[in-house]
């Protein structure tokens, strides 16, 4: 089901190799029973097919930055402990030409009609273009079956957060703040 990206994509960890850690999914199975190999390789096929394709189709500058991570890929990359890329359900993406996230994340709410988890990861941060090491990009998620289209924001600096606060609906925990209605890029350019 993936249409740009292939299997080989979705595995590539440079954490993983860098660590000499394994990121093939079905190694997990003994440490999280119902992480088969079988199981990982149908949720990031869901994943693609729902999300990943037809959010490329319209920004074909998308890259993916990580899909499937092993458990312990996970955990060395500081990822949370039950996240939705050690299923195969989850993909980082960001984008190589001009496009803001703001925007990606804003058309991925009008025009995708499911996804788990939808974040603006470290909007603050910028294009990729402009910081290729350290840039903003957006988590999306896919579930069979549990798809309620959570939309937060991530990021390190306070006044993202206070912006948010005042909506409705919203609610932060830790560096995220959860249910915002939209990616509001203006409050970025005026950090």
């Amino acid at each position: 089901m993936a249409k740009y990206f292939s299997l080989r994509q979705c595995l590539y960890s440079k954490t993983a190799i860098d660590n000499g850690l394994s990121n093939v999914p079905g190694d997990d199975v003994i440490e999280k029973p119902d992480l088969t190999k079988d199981k990982v390789i149908g949720n990031i096929n869901a994943l693609m097919k729902n999300c990943i394709n037809p959010i490329k189709d319209k920004f074909p500058d998308i890259i993916i930055t990580s899909v499937y991570r092993s458990v312990a890929v996970n955990k060395a990359t500081g990822g949370v402990e039950n996240s939705q890329h050690i299923a195969g359900m989850a993909a980082d993406i960001t984008d190589l030409g001009k496009t803001k996230t703001s925007t990606i994340f804003n058309w991925i709410i009008n025009n995708i009609p499911e996804w788990n988890q939808l974040i603006w990861e470290a909007p603050e941060r910028g294009l990729f273009t402009d910081n290729p090491k350290n840039h903003s990009w957006i988590h999306i998620s896919y579930e069979e079956g549990n798809n309620p289209k959570t939309q937060s924001v991530y990021s390190l600096n306070e006044k993202v957060h206070t912006h948010y606060k005042y909506h409705d609906g919203v609610y932060k925990k830790g560096n995220y703040t959860h249910g915002i209605k939209s990616a509001n890029q203006h409050i970025i350019n005026n950090l």
